[in-house]
């Protein structure tokens, strides 16, 4: 069917003769009939008839204008759906994150992209640094929000950094080690709570002990995720390696005591990290930009 003709003879049912068609199709009244009677002859059957000094839809045109008015009516949400695809105000953003970034930094960042996007469907889990980049390469992921530095990355994944956060070793006001400076091959002497293998928290305490010479701490609990060490420290169990935005609250609540360390800190970079080479569907570019432009 000639789908050019059929909008002709749409805007001519739905405006009410061949005048007014022309005007609103901005074409000669001529053309517009001729393509009405092309569409006519294509289908073997009259579609309107004259009326006086105007014409009326036969049945057959009763029947197609219905038929062409949901077409077109398809064919206009198509179109206002595929540029909302553009504009990235519809689709899904599927996030996952290590535990510090998906509770201290993407809610608030959620709500702001919700005001703009609140079509958008919002998938947000949270694991460990592992997990989290092995479901980015296996596209079970649009997104991984991830503590630790951009080397330790493979060579599969683009990241750039949203925010430095310092690593704190903590433990009870009570402990030996509270209260004075402390060289870090002190620290590994008593015990100790680490996180799951996986987790950066882990990696950053071992590298440490690497690059000081220090033995890896012997007498040792291990534990799944941040709270659960730092509750394992509010506990008695021992010290522990956290983030200071996970840690903060409980040190100025009197709770756990910061150890002053003489060696640096280790910083944890959050990185906001994306499969190398694969460009980002519109929805989720807008959500990446909150961070950086890129």
């Amino acid at each position: 069917m000639n789908l050019h003709g059929l909008r002709i003879f749409h805007a001519i049912a739905t405006l009410g003769g061949v005048s007014r068609a022309s005007e609103y199709l901005r074409i000669s009244q001529p053309a517009v009939t001729m393509q009405l009677r092309k569409l006519e002859n294509e289908l073997g059957f009259q579609l309107t008839r004259m009326n006086g000094r105007g014409i009326v839809l036969t049945e057959a045109g009763d029947w197609l204008a219905a038929q062409a008015a949901r077409l077109f009516a398809l064919e206009a949400e198509i179109d206002q759906q595929c540029k909302q695809y553009q504009q990235g105000s519809k689709g899904s953003l599927t996030l996952i994150s290590t535990y510090l970034p998906a509770n201290y930094i993407l809610p608030a960042k959620l709500a702001e992209y919700r005001k703009q996007h609140p079509d958008v469907q919002v998938s947000l889990t949270s694991s460990n640094t592992q997990t989290a980049i092995d479901k980015l390469l296996r596209y079970e992921a649009d997104l991984a929000f991830i503590g630790g530095h951009p080397y330790r990355f493979p060579e599969e994944i683009e990241s750039f950094v949203i925010q430095e956060d310092e690593l704190w070793f903590v433990a009870l006001p009570s402990h030996p080690l509270a209260h004075r400076k402390v060289q870090f091959h002190e620290v590994n002497d008593y015990p100790c709570i680490v996180r799951e293998t996986g987790s950066f928290t882990r990696d950053a305490w071992l590298s440490l002990c690497t690059s000081s010479g220090v033995p890896e701490p012997q007498s040792t609990i291990e534990v799944s995720g941040p709270q659960e060490a730092l509750r394992a420290a509010l506990s008695g169990l021992g010290i522990t390696l956290a983030s200071r935005l996970e840690a903060i609250e409980y040190v100025e609540n009197g709770l756990l005591i910061r150890l002053n360390i003489t060696e640096s800190q280790t910083i944890n970079a959050i990185n906001c990290c994306m499969r190398a080479n694969d460009p980002l569907p519109p929805q989720v570019r807008s959500f990446a930009q909150l961070f950086k432009q890129i």
